[in-house]
């Protein structure tokens, strides 16, 4: 992050590291923790898994997320809506919160619903008897 070409980029964080620290609404709720080959637990202290960046080659975390029970926000960064079932894509910060704030005002047995629904999604586009039955079609071997 301290490379020249990506100053600008670092300062923008720096930026957002001092309004964390700073906003009391954020102080003690922006949280980063540190590296760990624990993923599924570590999901499973969350409750919500965000893809705000147009910058990243990969969106996994939201895959991760979603696999492992956290409700999904992306906001409409280039082919998302190719890759991740349109429901997961918000317009903004503010339509994100939104989708949040809902979310959290549904009831226990709703929530869970939405949740097996994302997981199912992924599975039907992504599960390994989609894939290895592509897989062998595209060998020959179906």
């Amino acid at each position: 992050m301290f490379a020249p070409g990506r100053a600008a980029e670092m300062k923008y964080f720096l930026i957002q590291y001092d309004r964390i620290e700073n906003d009391p609404l954020l102080r003690g709720k922006v949280v980063f923790d540190g590296w760990g080959n624990d993923m599924a637990e570590w999901y499973a202290r969350i409750d919500h898994v965000l893809s705000p960046s147009d910058h990243e080659s990969f969106h996994y975390a939201v895959a991760d997320g979603a696999l492992c029970g956290c409700d999904p926000l992306i906001w409409p960064w280039e082919e998302a809506d190719g890759i991740y079932p349109g429901e997961w894509i918000v317009a903004d910060a503010a339509a994100a919160a939104q989708r949040i704030v809902d979310f959290r005002m549904m009831d226990s047995a709703a929530r869970q619903e939405r949740l097996q629904a994302n997981r199912e999604a992924l599975i039907a586009r992504y599960g390994y008897r989609k894939i290895y039955q592509q897989l062998d079609a595209i060998l020959g071997l179906a």
